[in-house]
């Protein structure tokens, strides 16, 4: 049992056909009545019997056809959804069809009506006969399901994109004060404790353990944590949560009725069907006249109402109506012109031919009703689809700017403020007061910053105090900003704070890496970006572009930036920012 799966249009009916959908019970329910029809109209009229008895032997044969149905259905697919096994289920339509002829072949004799069941023409003939309608109740399940499962999937799709776009905003800042509260929790134990020693620092504690203690924070949990908040997705996720929708049918306004008139398709499934009924009084050679001259009459009907609807959209109970008559008509019309030719017209087969040209009639009428808006149905979900994945990855990456926002805070602002502390504390044997209530003042407004909401009034003035405050006495700070640029950092506070934060970090690899002593800070504007150029006196040994959040930094909120040796000495960093003018 080959797994085909066809996208192709030539292709497509035959891969529907060989889905799960195509060995259910809704198949077994839908050819309830089909089933019914040649005992009803042909043995009961061979063979006599009243209408119920038939009845019962109908439901006796179809329970039997049930049976076989479901349990081909376990045993070719299981429990895999989205499979195809065409060949297998026309086999499992075949043996289903024994069981359900042999048991009505069977019966006509059990109950005296015959003494041939006609086994032959039932399990054969009868199988090609049943399997060709079968196929076709098959496809138009499975096109149904395709149909439902594209509304169904726009629908909660685009759901999804209302509810999503509408607590956007919301719920960015829920997670963010999450993510703020998060790390918050577990610096500030961290830092009370060093808090603790620097108040015993006061009254003549250790200051080699106090020193140790931050370094030590630093390095080896500091740092690894900024990283963590800054990439760890686990810390806070932001699940997209809608109510499925149920909805699985939309009926056009209109259908195009040439999109069910496939004359090659339905002149084949007519042939055999015809061929297949004509074996029970007649053989193959003998009816071949009749399919012949049919197949030929067939291909001109479809072929003229094709040509005569066109491509014209015709408003869907007219077309329904038009439909049905076209189908319906079309076996009738057939005899009707065949009586006037010297051909054998099969018996039997003159009320089948209604019965029939209404079971494909309405099945190609289904099909147009569920393909005639396919087109834009999946045009529809396809924008919505890709509305959805833009807004997905808008939420995402703010909420990745809001995360990464928190860990620079920690690596720039929190470190920064640890680190100046190790320097001024370690340049000095005996720290006073002044100067150790001077650093837990800068260490607890960093800690303050990793709670600072994004949103909220901060001014690169604000920055530049602070900058210059930590490193006061470490670090000598000169600032040129043009009134221009601070124009413009007043007016774009994100890009105000990105500034700062790029600034922390410049300083403070400066000292560490650089060993400098002086770093020359200018802000100005160019065109339509801000120029940041950070000039230090340190050594330019050790460039400081090490693969750490400082160039992740500087790449994330950057337009460019380059890190380049002076020739004179130490390092100039400049860098460019995007803003918003107003």
């Amino acid at each position: 049992m080959e797994n085909t799966k066809v996208d192709s249009e030539n292709n497509s009916l035959w891969y529907l056909l060989g889905l799960r959908s195509s060995l259910s019970f809704r198949l077994t329910l839908l050819f309830l009545l089909p089933g019914s029809l040649s005992p009803i109209f042909i043995d009961r009229a061979d063979f006599g019997g009243s209408f119920l008895l038939w009845t019962g032997l109908i439901l006796l044969a179809h329970s039997g056809f049930t049976v076989m149905i479901l349990i081909a259905g376990k045993l070719i697919h299981g429990n895999r959804d989205n499979e195809s096994h065409p060949i297998a289920t026309l086999i499992a339509f075949v043996f289903a069809q024994s069981i359900r002829g042999s048991i009505l072949g069977f019966s006509t004799v059990f109950l005296g009506f015959t003494d041939d069941p006609k086994l032959a023409f039932r399990i054969l003939s009868g199988g090609v006969f049943i399997s060709t309608v079968l196929s076709v109740i098959a496809i138009s399940i499975a096109v149904f399901d395709q149909h439902s499962n594209l509304v169904r999937n726009l629908e909660n799709k685009t759901s999804e994109l209302a509810q999503l776009r509408i607590s956007m905003d919301t719920r960015l800042q829920v997670a963010a004060k999450n993510l703020r509260e998060y790390a918050q929790q577990v610096v500030t134990p961290r830092i009370d404790k060093i808090d603790q020693l620097l108040v015993a620092l006061k009254f003549g504690g250790n200051k080699d353990i106090a020193v140790h203690e931050m370094q030590e924070y630093v390095e080896t949990e500091l740092r690894p944590f900024s990283h963590q908040i800054a990439h760890d997705k686990s810390i806070q996720a932001l699940a997209v949560h809608v109510d499925t929708s149920e909805k699985k049918l939309e009926l056009p306004k209109a259908i195009n009725l040439s999109q069910s008139m496939r004359p090659y398709i339905t002149t084949l499934l007519f042939f055999i069907t015809y061929a297949a009924a004509a074996q029970r009084t007649m053989t193959f050679v003998e009816a071949l006249p009749f399919n012949v001259i049919t197949t030929a009459l067939l291909i001109f009907y479809f072929v003229t109402f094709n040509k005569l609807f066109g491509h014209r959209e015709i408003p869907l109970a007219i077309g329904l109506a038009m439909g049905a008559v076209v189908f319906g008509s079309v076996g009738p019309l057939i005899l009707f012109v065949e009586s006037y030719l010297p051909i054998e017209i099969p018996q039997n087969i003159s009320g089948a031919t209604v019965f029939v040209g209404l079971i494909y009639g309405f099945s190609n009428l289904g099909y147009t009703i569920l393909t005639s808006q396919r087109t834009q149905l999946i045009s529809d979900l396809t924008v919505t689809i890709e509305n959805l994945e833009s807004t997905i990855s808008l939420l995402s990456q703010k909420e990745w700017l809001s995360r990464r926002q928190v860990g620079y805070v920690i690596h720039g602002s929190l470190q920064s403020a640890l680190n100046a502390a190790v320097l001024q504390l370690g340049s000095t044997s005996n720290p006073t007061p002044e100067l150790i209530e001077s650093v837990r003042g800068n260490i607890a407004r960093a800690l303050a910053r990793v709670g600072f909401e994004s949103g909220q009034s901060y001014s690169f003035e604000q920055a530049q105090q602070e900058i210059s405050k930590i490193w006061a006495g470490t670090i000598e700070t000169k600032w040129q900003v043009s009134p221009d640029a601070l124009e413009v950092l007043r007016k774009n506070p994100a890009t105000s704070e990105c500034l700062a934060e790029v600034l922390r970090e410049a300083v403070s690899n400066a000292s560490k890496h650089g060993k400098a002593t002086k770093v020359e800070i200018a802000v100005n504007t160019e065109d339509s970006v801000l120029v940041l150029e950070a000039k230090d006196n340190g050594s330019f040994s050790n460039t400081g572009k090490t693969q750490g959040l400082g160039t992740k930094l500087l790449d994330d909120v950057c337009s460019s930036w380059s890190l380049e040796p002076d020739l004179n000495s130490g390092m100039i960093l400049t860098a460019k920012f995007a803003i918003e003018r107003n």
